[in-house]
């Protein structure tokens, strides 16, 4: 799914509206498919890699499948502790 279902998927949408680029927001089992895919070209630089690169410019993940907390990265642990919706609240204050 994650080479194939969503390469179509994105390229579907690239193609309907014409863009060169696009955002992708995903929960879940998307953001899984989006970091198999991202990891892809991880050893060599693979096509569905440059592809990624090329079209998509930002990825967000809502409940990703992948939690940092454990990272040692202070820029990853400060991340994980993000709730989206003191995130949300910053954008769209009520």
């Amino acid at each position: 799914m994650a080479r194939l279902d969503l390469l179509a998927m994105l390229g579907t949408e690239l193609n309907i509206t014409g863009r060169q680029k696009l955002a992708y927001v995903a929960h879940s089992q998307g953001t899984a498919q989006m970091f198999i895919a991202a990891s892809d070209g991880h050893r060599t630089e693979s096509q569905l890699h440059t592809w990624l690169r090329e079209h998509v410019s930002i990825f967000v993940a809502l409940s990703p499948i992948a939690w940092l907390g454990h990272s040692n990265s202070l820029l990853l642990k400060a991340l994980a502790d993000v709730r989206i919706q003191d995130l949300a609240s910053l954008f769209f204050p009520l």
